[in-house]
Parts: structure tokens; C-alpha cells; sequence
């Protein structure tokens, strides 16, 4: 299909419904949803310009995973349109993720209440999904640190950015970062490129996720350097070679702001509307145990290592990772400090005088 990323490999959440899944340990997500409510209901009626004569919008989630937040986001977005257009409107939603995420979990939580035309739309979003000039209103959260693959370069003992012994990068070496960096920039570029052929003119693309502050070198990544040392150890002990750990990576980058501000400025499809901070309720930090934590993390990872590691890792790795955090508890408080929760606002720009007048009135 023109313009799919067909190179994109597959990164799941944990599926299921059980206590160890994404539906279940994923509250803190939720914070960030709550938190960009206002900021979509202001997007919507200041910025959505589609025309005043709609009978149907067509919304996008993209990155949905499995849980209950993709409900709430949609809902937010749904009561933003109604606010603006009135209640006479139907709504169609696609829920978009890669054909590996738990779909069935996710259609068989669908709110009974909800408003919508729903349909799963498997796929990664850094290709096309849509026909040209057909979603309303496309959104994502906490979907776009992910990577389409992990930097080959990487992997490759022969480049100097290998990254040996680690499965996140520290921020230390710079041809990891450039390698990291490099990838995101292709994957971001191809997610705005293909968004703006689905996008009608006049149509958002919301989206929110994690960045650092300018300057900030080190990848906060704190956790991810934890859960490594426990597979460490497991290499020391022999539970499985050293070269395994060595190949795995995590097919994760998180840009500075002015990172994310250059490949904007980039395309020339969009205009930025918006670019600020998410104001989310502050986290409860004696509510994050180290067992809380650890479900968090697995749960967004244990797929993607279970893949490489094999079955059993997740539940293997669970307790060594459980203790690890509360060995280096003093380090939670530092997360919130190297990172910054992004909410960023695009409009796409007219293509064309003569094709946006015949799109606004067939919608």
C-alpha cells in the first residue's frame, strides 16, 4: 500500500486482562489523558475548521494498545465535537495499533455507552492506514517514543554504536544517540507525511508524549537502565549468553523539545498550532511501590522481551526487577525532572483552494 512503513517491526503491550496486562497497569497514562483534556476541548473549538455542515467526523487513535485510556481520550474528543457542532453528529472511530496488539481485549471492553462507529484498524501508524482526505481529527498518546525498529547500527559489534551490554541508551555515548536520534527523525517524518494525505485540510492531529529539556543529555530512561542490570545479572548467572543481551534493544527515543520543534518546522503540510507542557495531576509517589512500578514497565515491555528472551522472561525478570527498584527507590523522585509530558496541536494546511472547498462540502 503506497507509503506504508513496511519495515515497521511490531512492539506491543502486554494483552490479556489479567493483573499483569496493559489494561491493568496502566495509570499513569491516564494522568496524561486527564491531563490533555482541556487542551483538546480548546483544540476543537478554536482550531478544528472542517466546515459547519458536518454530519459525521471521523476520528483516528492511533497507537491505541488495549486498555480503558483510548476510551477516555475518545470520549474527551467526541464531547469537544458536540460542544462545538451540537449533539446531531455521527461519529465514526477508528482504533489504529499493530496486528500483534490484543484487539479482541480492546473491542471487548468497548464502553456499552459509547457514541461511536468503532473499527480496529491494524498497522503501524508510521505508514498509511487511511484513504487520502478522510479523518477529521487524528490523535495519539504516549505512542510516538516508540520507534518503527531499533537503529540496525545498533546491534551491529562492528559500528562504533554498538551499544553493548545495554538495552537502552544512557545518553553517554554519542553515536548511540545519533543512531537513536537519526531513527526518530525518519519515523517522525514519515508518521506527519503520511497523516497529512489522511488529514482533511482544516482537520488536528493531537498528540502527546514523552520529551527532555533542552540540553539534557542523559535519556531518564531509569527504569529501562534497571530492568538491563537485571538481565545482566541473568547473563552472569548463566540463565541465558551474554549475546543476548547484547542484541536487545529497546526501539524507544525520547526527543528534547527542540528536537521535536525542528522535524515540525520541517513539514511544510502543517501548521503548529500548539506546543506546551501537559499540567497533570501530581503522582502519588507512595502510591508507586516497587511492585507498581515494575507492573507499569513490563507490562509496556514484557511482549517486545518475550519475543527476544523467550516466554518466561517477564515473570523471571519480575522479582530481581521488583528489588532492583526498591534498592534505588531515592531515583523515582528524579523522573519527573528529566522528563516533560509534550502536548502538541497541528492543523493541516490548505493543499489547495479548489480541493479543500470540495472536501469541506462533501464532508
Amino acid at each position: 500500500m503506497e507509503g506504508s512503513a513496511s519495515y515497521a517491526d511490531a512492539y506491543p503491550m502486554q494483552g490479556g486482562d489479567g493483573s499483569s496486562s496493559y489494561a491493568k497497569n496502566s495509570a499513569y497514562q491516564k494522568t496524561v489523558v486527564n491531563g490533555t483534556k482541556p487542551m483538546i476541548l480548546d483544540a476543537i473549538a478554536e482550531h478544528l475548521a472542517v466546515g459547519s455542515n458536518l454530519s459525521k467526523v471521523v476520528i483516528a487513535d492511533l497507537g491505541c494498545s488495549t486498555g480503558p485510556n483510548t476510551f477516555f481520550s475518545v470520549e474527551n474528543i467526541i464531547e469537544a465535537l458536540e460542544l462545538k457542532y451540537g449533539h446531531g453528529l455521527e461519529f465514526q472511530v477508528f482504533f489504529n495499533d499493530h496486528a500483534a496488539n490484543d484487539f479482541n481485549i480492546l473491542f471487548k471492553t468497548l464502553p456499552v455507552t459509547a457514541k461511536y462507529y468503532a473499527a480496529g484498524v491494524p498497522g503501524s501508524f508510521h505508514g498509511r492506514l487511511f484513504p487520502k482526505s478522510t479523518i477529521h481529527v487524528a490523535h495519539s498518546s504516549y505512542s510516538l517514543q516508540w520507534l518503527s525498529r531499533v537503529p540496525p547500527e545498533i546491534r551491529d559489534s562492528s559500528c562504533r554504536a554498538w551499544n553493548k551490554g545495554k538495552i537502552f541508551w544512557p545518553g553517554k555515548e554519542k553515536e548511540v544517540i545519533e543512531s537513536y536520534l537519526s531513527q526518530y527523525e525518519k519515523d517522525m517524518g514519515a508518521f506527519l507525511d503520511a497523516r497529512a494525505k489522511e488529514v482533511v485540510c482544516g482537520g488536528l492531529v493531537m498528540m502527546s508524549f514523552i520529551v527532555r529539556p533542552n540540553g539534557v543529555l542523559d535519556s531518564g530512561g531509569i527504569m529501562f537502565e534497571l530492568l538491563g542490570a537485571c538481565l545482566e545479572d541473568m547473563a552472569n548467572e548463566g540463565i541465558f549468553a551474554e549475546e543476548k543481551v547484547d542484541s536487545f534493544n529497546l526501539p524507544i527515543y525520547f526527543p528534547t523539545i527542540g528536537e521535536v520543534e525542528e522535524i515540525l518546522n520541517k513539514n511544510v503540510s502543517f501548521s503548529m498550532e500548539k506546543l506546551e507542557m501537559i499540567e497533570k495531576d501530581p503522582v502519588n509517589m507512595e502510591a508507586l511501590t516497587s511492585n507498581v512500578v515494575a507492573g507499569m514497565i513490563l507490562a509496556a515491555l514484557g511482549a517486545t522481551m518475550e519475543e527476544h528472551f523467550g516466554c518466561d522472561i517477564v515473570e523471571n525478570v519480575r522479582p530481581r526487577f521488583i528489588n532492583k527498584i526498591e534498592q534505588n527507590q531515592h531515583l523515582l523522585n528524579q523522573i519527573a525532572d528529566r522528563h516533560i509530558d509534550l502536548f502538541i496541536l497541528l492543523k493541516r494546511k490548505p493543499r489547495s483552494l479548489t480541493t479543500c472547498s470540495t472536501l469541506l462540502i462533501s464532508s
